[in-house]
């Protein structure tokens, strides 16, 4: 069993295997390569995204004058 983090991006992973970062980052092991042949299985615990944020004063107003 190993658990690791790896990018929300399909484009970076290849048909030979998986890419992923230990989750300790004091180690001296920054990626590992993972062959697909090798996996069991594979078990999404979180995604970790961006947020997106409003612009100050985007709000839209209401003919109240209330912010929405």
């Amino acid at each position: 069993m190993l658990e690791g983090m790896m990018p929300n991006d399909l484009s970076q992973t290849t048909a030979e295997g998986f890419l992923i970062n230990p989750p300790d980052l004091r180690s001296n092991t920054q990626r590992i390569f993972i062959p697909r042949t090798a996996l069991e299985s594979l078990t999404v615990i979180a995604v970790i995204g961006a947020t997106r944020r409003r612009k100050r004063g985007s709000a839209h107003r209401s003919e109240t004058g209330v912010d929405v």
